[in-house]
Parts: C-alpha cells; structure tokens; sequence
C-alpha cells in the first residue's frame, strides 16, 4: 500500500491511461505536423523561384529574338535604300511585325516587374519614334522616287538617308540599348533566384536533418513517456494489487 501511495504521488501519476497514451501520441504528431510544415514551406519557395527562373529564362530567349528582328529590320531598310533594286518592303514588313510581336510577349512577361515595364514603355516609345522619323520617310520616298523616275541614283539615296538621319536623334542602336538593359536586369534577377535557390536547399537539407534528430528524440521521449506513465505505472498498480492478495 505505501508503494501504491508514492506511484500516485509521482509526476503525471494521477492522469487516466488514456490521457497518458494520448500524451503519447500527440508528441510523435505534433513532431510529424512541424517537420512537415518546415518541409512544405521550403519545397513551396523552392517552387516559386523555379517558376519564376523559368519565366527569367523565357524572357532573355524572347529579348534576344527581338533583338534579332531590329537587326534584321535595319538591314531590310538600308536594302531598300541602297540596293538600287525595285523597293519591296515585304522582308522588311515581316521583321517589324516579329520585332512588335515578341516586344509584346516580352512587355506581357514583364507585367509584374515595375522596373522592367517603365524600362519596356521607353522601348516602344522609341521604336515609334524611329518608324515615324526614319524608316517610314526613308521607305516613303523611296518608293515615290520610284513610281516618278523608275530608278533611283545614288546621289539620291544619299539625299533621303541625310535628310531622314536629320530629322531624327533615334537610331535602332539606341533600341537594342534599350533590350539589353532589360536583359541585363533579368540576368541579375536570374542570379539571384539562383543564389535563392541554393541557400533553400540548404535549408531544406537543414530541415531534413533536424527532423530526423527531432524524430529520434521524439522516439526516445515516448518511449521514456511509455515506460514512466504507462508501463511503470501499470507494474506498480499490479504489485500494489497483488500485495492486497
């Protein structure tokens, strides 16, 4: 009897069985529950940079395209001005309209980015700048010169060039300038994600180690749990019983 009196007197001695097996298993799960959710926050961040590399990734694929096209659309222009050929505008034609439309996609991929759209405004404003002020008058008189005399001499195409060129500051040099500013912006934004990405790998091998030493002390902290609130508890209850006998 006095043995059976000290086990009530012990910590947690009082509780029910079935709270102690509770106490139990909550611990594991609680334990099981935060690891998880460390786990899940990480893999989630790891996910959004991923994302947002490959969009980073798309965007610099889409920056040099247009940069491609503007060369491609300088060039057609000084064909048609200093070839000495009919004017045919079609090989020009088509790389405006591929220039405008990856400047589309870009400007949509970059809708998010503050930055990269104030930067993308200045492009369109001065591609508009160019069309109206030297590729249109350029274009315009070659054609007229064309359609008047059948030919156009070289002293002409000299004219037209030198006239264009002073009516306009804007140059297709200034757009590509323009593009690689924003390329330059979404490499350092690559760089960084990447640097990101790395420090959360990091923290997930962290995380992974912390809860296997978290679910080896939890194992060992049940295991202590079973055996002083159940195990040593159920031995007592049996010994004070049978000294009853």
């Amino acid at each position: 009897p006095a043995r059976f009196m000290k086990l009530h007197q012990t910590w947690l001695g009082d509780v029910s069985l079935l709270a102690k097996v509770s106490l139990v298993v909550g611990l594991l799960i609680g334990l099981f529950a935060l690891s998880s959710a460390g786990t899940a926050l990480v893999e989630k961040e790891q996910q959004d940079i991923q994302q947002a590399t490959r969009d980073t990734t798309l965007l610099l694929r889409e920056v040099n395209r247009a940069t491609r096209f503007l060369f491609e659309r300088q060039y057609e222009m000084r064909q048609i001005l200093f070839s000495g050929l009919s004017p045919d505008t079609t090989l020009y034609d088509a790389a405006d309209q591929g220039f405008h439309d990856v400047l589309h996609k870009i400007i949509e991929a970059a809708r998010g980015d503050a930055l990269q759209s104030s930067r993308l405004d200045r492009v369109v404003e001065v591609d508009r700048r160019w069309i109206s002020t030297v590729s249109t008058p350029i274009i315009t008189a070659v054609k007229a010169a064309w359609q008047q005399d059948g030919s156009l001499s070289v002293t002409e195409r000299e004219r037209i060039f030198q006239t264009a060129s002073a009516n306009s500051t804007t140059r297709t040099p200034d757009i590509i300038q323009l593009m690689d500013q924003v390329a330059q912006v979404a490499r350092d934004g690559l760089e960084e994600r990447e640097r990101r990405l790395d420090d959360t790998e990091m923290q997930r091998r962290w995380l992974s180690y912390g809860s296997l030493v978290l679910a080896l002390l939890g194992g060992a902290a049940a295991l202590w749990l079973s055996v002083s609130l159940i195990t040593r508890p159920l031995r007592g209850l049996t010994r004070a019983v049978r000294a009853f006998e």
